[in-house]
């Protein structure tokens, strides 16, 4: 079963993630976690603000509203001729073709009172009726869709940067913390749920102070060294007849 486009925006983000990030999210279980938590969170927020800033919620009411007057025919050519300007409006507003020219015929059609009979003229309403309803609904889905892909997009974009720039941070204290030999876990547990802005900016402050310091810099230095001297006496050894 096909993805809604929000599912597969959040799928895709995880995805993108998981490829630039490999060793940093296999390396620890807790960042894994908090990155899978976050995509969640981000995919019910932005649910939620697609549901409430739909800028065409009114004409869908209307909508709804024609679809249950169409329960209980017959409709008159009034009627008619009022959800016609409202589903034009939608049509305007959403920049979808409205076919003013046919459903002025069909106006037309269902008000002429010398060429057409009374009974006739209200079935050719109705008829119009029915037929206006499933255009309009046609016209919904499709202002409905472009205004989410384009918002989804916005949403997934800002998020990402953030995302990746929370990412490339820890990245970067994982790597100054296993230079000086230090367990990158103990620090970097994010396994107590989503983090607060102090703490994200705390995780900032290690960064600089990491990368930056006079006496840090000249320790890992000297551990780089070290490690260095350890490999090599270990491959002698290894090569060195028993």
């Amino acid at each position: 079963m096909p993805l809604d486009p929000l599912s597969s925006a959040a799928k895709d983000v995880g995805d993108n993630v998981q490829h630039i990030f490999t060793s940093l999210l296999r390396g620890s279980d807790s960042i894994a976690g908090h990155v899978a938590e976050r995509i969640r969170l981000w995919q019910l927020a932005s649910a939620a603000e697609l549901k409430a800033d739909f800028p065409f919620a009114s004409y869908e009411q209307q909508l709804s509203n024609w679809q249950t007057r169409n329960q209980s025919p017959p409709v008159s050519s009034a009627e008619l001729a009022a959800a016609v300007e409202d589903y034009v409006a939608l049509c305007r507003t959403a920049k979808l073709p409205d076919n003013q020219s046919f459903w002025r015929r069909e106006l037309a059609a269902a008000t002429d009172p010398e060429t057409v009979e009374k009974k006739r003229r209200t079935d050719s309403a109705t008829v119009s009726a029915r037929f206006l309803r499933d255009e309009w609904q046609k016209a919904m889905d499709k202002a409905r869709a472009e205004w989410e892909l384009e918002r989804i997009s916005i949403l997934r974009r800002e998020f990402v940067e953030e995302l990746e720039a929370f990412l490339q941070l820890l990245q970067q204290l994982h790597q100054q913390l296993e230079m000086l030999g230090l367990d990158p876990g103990i620090f970097l547990d994010l396994s107590q749920g989503n983090l607060s802005a102090q703490e994200i900016e705390r995780f900032k402050r290690w960064a600089k102070y990491l990368a930056n310091d006079p006496g840090v810099r000249s320790l890992c230095d000297l551990l780089g060294k070290l490690r260095q001297l350890e490999c090599g006496f270990h491959a002698i050894r290894t090569l060195s007849p028993r």
